[in-house]
């Protein structure tokens, strides 16, 4: 079993793909057209959910995505979340003329995943000092 400190990145290199050797954006214009797309969609959805408070749910998840995408240690890195993200919208990256209405869900799912596989520990049991202990054998 990975560390726990590169478990997540393990998982997460089996969803991005961190290999790809040529640029996802032709020129700084495409980038940039890419993440005001992402910015614009994101941020239409958090001001939904501010003003929507969901009882029982401690976070908001278009906001999740945002900071992790403007969190990501390198320019590279925020590429490749660009690319997951509009990839699990089943957007181009480059349209302008999103329909915004028929986002939500798939956005949300993306929040969802990502706060169940990457930010939340896959059990609790990490998180038992005891588990790192080996297990006694009866004699």
């Amino acid at each position: 079993m990975a560390p726990p400190a590169h478990r997540h990145q393990s998982f997460l290199e089996g969803l991005i793909d961190f290999c790809a050797q040529q640029p996802l954006f032709a020129d700084a214009n495409e980038l940039a057209r890419a993440i005001a797309s992402f910015h614009r969609i994101v941020s239409h959805f958090e001001a939904i959910e501010t003003a929507n408070r969901r009882p029982g749910k401690l976070y908001n998840r278009p906001a999740l995505v945002r900071l992790t995408f403007e969190f990501a240690r390198s320019s590279e890195s925020q590429d490749r979340f660009l690319a997951f993200f509009f990839q699990a919208l089943a957007v181009s990256m480059l349209d302008d003329d999103v329909d915004l209405g028929d986002l939500g869900e798939p956005l949300f799912g993306i929040a969802d995943f990502l706060m169940t596989n990457f930010f939340l520990p896959r059990t609790l049991s990490i998180l038992h000092p005891f588990s790192l202990l080996p297990p006694i054998e009866a004699n």
